[in-house]
């Protein structure tokens, strides 16, 4: 049942962003308001994508950093662990904060050429997967 929660959930984003959207034209991000502003805009920068899928406990907080007129933005507000995990791991491009949780979606995401950005923090982890530290 939690699969097929997080499959609708992702299927509405794709409509949001418009039929002709895919996987390639898509990042997820984690948010966390304990991490600098600028670690998210450099890894928005570095992914080079502007259709962005902001999970995040507050949408006007996240508002905040994001609403500035160059992106799309879906936000995915106060959705429970288990969903929320199943629905990161369905996204080929990640932000992640530097939480345990989407650090495992990202590393179950089915795609094997994917952009997962991570703190630096998180080089000490040994996950091969991640193609950005910043």
């Amino acid at each position: 049942d939690l699969m097929y929660g997080a499959y609708y959930k992702y299927r509405n984003i794709l409509d949001h962003f418009g039929e002709d959207t895919n996987d390639n034209d898509m990042v997820s991000i984690d948010y966390d308001n304990k991490v600098d502003k600028e670690y998210y805009i450099n890894g928005i920068e570095h992914a080079g994508i502007k259709n962005l899928v902001i999970f995040c406990k507050n949408k006007d907080e996240c508002k905040k950093v994001f609403s500035n007129g160059k992106y799309n933005i879906y936000y995915v507000e106060n959705m429970d662990a288990c969903n929320e995990l199943i629905l990161f791991s369905m996204f080929k491009n990640n932000i992640i904060s530097g939480s345990t949780n989407t650090l495992w979606a990202s590393y179950i995401s089915h795609y094997d050429n994917k952009i997962v950005v991570a703190p630096e923090i998180m080089k000490d982890n040994g996950y091969n997967n991640i193609t950005i530290y910043l």
